[in-house]
C-alpha cells in the first residue's frame, strides 16, 4: 500500500543523496589534486630559479658545507629542469 510506496521513495532519495555526496567528493578531490600540483609546480619553479643564481651545497659529516662545482650544479639544474616539465603539465 502507501506505506510501501513512501518506503521504495525513501530508499531511492537516500540512494540518489549517497550517489550526489559521491559525485561532490570525487570532485572535490579533484580540485584538491590540481591545487595540490599547482603548489608543487610553483615550488619547483621557485626553488629553480633560487637555485640558478646562487651556491648550492650540501652539508658534510663534519657539519661543514661543501658547495657544488659547476658540473654537478649543471646536473642538478638539468635535474631541476625535468622535474618541472614532469610536474607542471
Amino acid at each position: 500500500g502507501a506505506s510501501s510506496v513512501l518506503e521504495r521513495q525513501k530508499r531511492m532519495a537516500d540512494i540518489l543523496t549517497q550517489e550526489r555526496e559521491q559525485r561532490e567528493s570525487a570532485a572535490s578531490k579533484k580540485e584538491k589534486d590540481a591545487a595540490n600540483r599547482l603548489k608543487k609546480c610553483q615550488e619547483l619553479q621557485d626553488y629553480r630559479r633560487n637555485a640558478a643564481r646562487s651556491r648550492i651545497y650540501n652539508i658534510d659529516d663534519k657539519g661543514e658545507r661543501t658547495f657544488m662545482d659547476d658540473n654537478a650544479h649543471a646536473a642538478h639544474l638539468r635535474e631541476l629542469d625535468e622535474n618541472i616539465v614532469q610536474n607542471c603539465q
